[in-house]
């Protein structure tokens, strides 16, 4: 496909009815656009714009995307992924703010280097169920913002996040055991039901981990961290 182009509100179940596979867009603007169900694999998405897009429940599988934003320059109108799924997908240096990607499942993809303010990720996975006894699962993001971001009921287990900003973002009741944050900002985080045994804290910041509710079993952190789970209950540590 030639580059620069717009597609203003197509109707993706119509043009591609099968839904698309091998093709490469270049700084093309999708624009309320809308796709239900579809499958979208083996895809690559460069400069290109989704603004008010609809793609609820569609699937993506080794689809990349580069530079790609969701929303307008000052992140009105962002698209929607609810339900869909994000498989061996890779997202590096787009811009995710405020779009609503909402029981979306992300197993095997990868983000880096990429902008998600304000995103909408509640009830989100990173599972592959592979028959009734075995399930996969896989998901990691470097150098990702997702500040201000609501994880709710998020069930990401063992995902791994590396210096990424989760500032002023809820947890409330999600699942991270056994996850990997390396040198995050976790302040000012709500982390109320949060599952976060077996979690590699290493070098992160965090300020709000409760210690006398928050389970805390398997949890590595180092010694200079210490004093962020101490100072709450007003310990004073002496080395």
């Amino acid at each position: 496909m030639t580059s620069s182009e717009n597609l203003i509100q197509q109707d993706f179940d119509h043009l591609w009815p099968n839904g698309l596979q091998d093709q490469s867009f270049e700084g093309y603007t999708f624009e309320e656009s809308k796709g239900s169900g579809l499958l979208i694999s083996d895809c690559v998405f460069s400069n290109c714009r989704f603004i008010a897009c609809d793609f609820a429940s569609t699937t993506f599988i080794d689809c990349r995307f580069s530079r790609c934003q969701f929303a307008r320059d000052d992140l009105t109108d962002p698209s929607r992924l609810r339900f869909c799924s994000l498989e061996h997908c890779q997202l590096e240096a787009c811009d995710l703010s405020g779009v609503d990607c909402s029981e979306s499942n992300w197993y095997g993809s990868e983000l880096k280097q990429t902008r998600a303010l304000g995103l909408k990720a509640q009830g989100i996975s990173n599972e592959k169920q592979i028959n009734d006894r075995l399930s996969l699962r896989s998901l990691s993001a470097v150098g990702c913002d997702f500040s201000l971001s609501d994880f709710s009921s998020a069930r990401l287990i063992s995902s791994t996040f590396a210096d990424c900003n989760f500032f002023d973002s809820a947890l409330v009741n999600s699942n991270f055991e056994t996850a990997a944050f390396l040198q995050c900002d976790l302040n000012q985080i709500d982390w109320f039901g949060a599952n976060i045994t077996g979690c590699d804290l290493t070098e992160s910041q965090f300020d709000t981990i409760d210690v006398k509710h928050q389970d805390l079993r398997g949890v590595k952190i180092s010694r200079f961290q210490l004093d962020m789970l101490t100072q709450p209950l007003g310990i004073d540590l002496i080395d």
